[in-house]
């Protein structure tokens, strides 16, 4: 560990703590904070409140604090890049087996983000880097969505009306049972993607790995074979069964292991290798 400046500014120091703070915890109160950092409350408000203001934090209902957009933006751009440099060279052997488009995806809000793409030559280029869909929509969308809490799901789509979300809740029940994202005819289009999710060391789905093509290239026969490609070829990994609770339990968004209490459903768990 560094040894402190002998002419420190407080204030500064106070502030950078504070930050470090955010991102480490879920949320925090302000007497945590004042406790931390060992400063007044009054101090600590004034110095949430500018951090509030410059969008480092955010105030919640509870009237705790959480790190707020300004902070979130770059370490999601960090996690992003760290997902382009582990992921490409996956991406890139599935666009050669396949020969057709693939994609790199991850969940922002209600949208599904694709953050790399490699596109099959001569194919209308629908979803380069930075392209955004209706997660609910999207093959990657349906698949990263499958892997979260029920309430965090109805959290995303709280915009959506009943009927939608009992939508919803089918497609995500056929998608956590057949293993795989699957959507058609993608904004009107006569396209026809499948997905699959990666997930970190942590067993959270980090990414999606999609295959994109006409529908008339991608019938159901290869399908199947788009899927098992898009398995294959992630590196470093280990494929393992993964089962889950029902959605909306009190666990559901935990992993479960066979033999475990309740209902169970295949997944798959991407894994990196240790050892």
């Amino acid at each position: 560990m560094m040894q402190r400046p002998a002419y420190a500014v407080e204030s500064i120091d106070h502030t950078l703590a504070a930050l470090e703070l955010l991102t480490q915890r879920e949320a925090m109160r302000l007497s945590d904070l004042a406790d931390e950092l060992g400063i007044g409350r009054a101090t600590a408000h004034r110095l949430l409140r500018m951090l509030v203001y410059r969008g480092f934090a955010l105030q919640k209902p509870d009237r705790s604090y959480t790190a707020g957009p300004s902070l979130t933006a770059a370490r999601q751009r960090a996690r992003t890049q760290n997902l382009r440099s582990w992921l490409y060279p996956s991406l890139r052997l599935a666009h050669d087996r396949l020969e057709e488009s693939v994609q790199l995806q991850v969940l922002r809000g209600p949208d599904v983000v694709t953050v790399e793409s490699i596109e099959r030559p001569g194919t209308e280029r629908q979803l380069l880097r930075g392209a955004r869909l209706p997660a609910e929509r999207a093959a990657g969308g349906l698949v990263l969505l499958a892997q979260l809490p029920a309430s965090e799901t109805r959290a995303r789509f709280a915009h959506l009306p009943d009927r939608s979300m009992v939508q919803l809740d089918r497609a995500l029940t056929t998608t956590r049972r057949q293993g795989f994202g699957y959507t058609a005819g993608m904004a009107g289009t006569d396209t026809v993607s499948v997905s699959i999710p990666v997930f970190d060391d942590d067993a959270r789905a980090a990414a999606a790995l999609t295959c994109t093509a006409p529908s008339t290239r991608l019938l159901r026969p290869r399908v199947a074979e788009a899927v098992a490609v898009l398995r294959a070829v992630v590196p470093s990994v280990r494929l393992k069964a993964m089962v889950t609770s029902l959605p909306g339990g009190r666990d559901s968004h935990l992993a479960m292991r066979p033999g475990g209490p309740g209902p169970v459903r295949d997944q798959v768990l991407i894994q990196r290798r240790t050892g």
